[in-house]
């Protein structure tokens, strides 16, 4: 774990929330730089283009809901909403495991990050995909929901990825606080004491 400890990341939660409500209306009273304004400008933009991008291609999109997913119910014991509150968390548990022992660990080998959390999703979404649509992220849910017009079952697009990512956090954390690998013994190199330096 940082030696920043929770705060790192209430703080991420709640700069992720920020950003979110700020991309889908909401006023935020925190100071942005330039960049960050250009970026939610793009953003808003995008989700503001949505529905008439959606009257352009005059449905054409519909044909695969645009994008929006759903609960199968061939793939889902008659469409189950506990199954598919249970494939949603999972595969956010999964996907937030990757980013946590990956880009978050400073102890993790720099450069596997984005190949190990696209392994991650890739994997959930082969799982889970034709039973729910694999969102495993609010966000991912809410701009195809907004263009489909598709509003079933919100709450489990909300709920459970929210759950299985704080699964993911708190049982991450709890393993990396037990697991503490001993340090290699080192053979002194030349010229050192074998002795540890004396506190003066």
């Amino acid at each position: 774990m940082s030696e920043k400890g929770y705060g790192a990341y209430i703080a991420e939660f709640v700069g992720t929330l920020v950003l979110v409500l700020a991309t889908t209306g909401f006023v935020s009273a925190s100071p942005f730089t330039g960049l960050d304004l250009l970026g939610l400008a793009v953003v808003h933009a995008i989700v503001t283009l949505a529905l008439p991008a959606k009257m352009f291609f005059l449905g054409r999109g519909s044909l695969v809901n645009y994008g929006a997913p759903g609960i199968s119910d061939t793939y889902l014991q008659g469409g189950s909403v506990w199954l598919a509150f249970l494939a949603e968390a999972i595969g956010a548990f999964l996907l937030m495991w990757a980013v946590m022992g990956t880009a978050v660990n400073p102890n993790a080998p720099k450069g596997v990050a984005g190949v190990a959390i696209g392994g991650a999703l890739a994997l959930g979404v082969l799982i889970f995909g034709p039973a729910t649509g694999a969102s495993f992220n609010p966000a991912r849910w809410f701009g195809p929901a907004v263009a489909a017009g598709q509003w079933d079952d919100f709450w489990l697009y909300i709920l459970a990825p929210i759950a299985g990512a704080l699964g993911a956090t708190y049982t991450y954390l709890a393993v990396m606080r037990t697991v503490e690998p001993p340090l290699p013994t080192q053979s002194p190199r030349r010229g050192e004491s074998a002795e540890p330096p004396v506190a003066v």
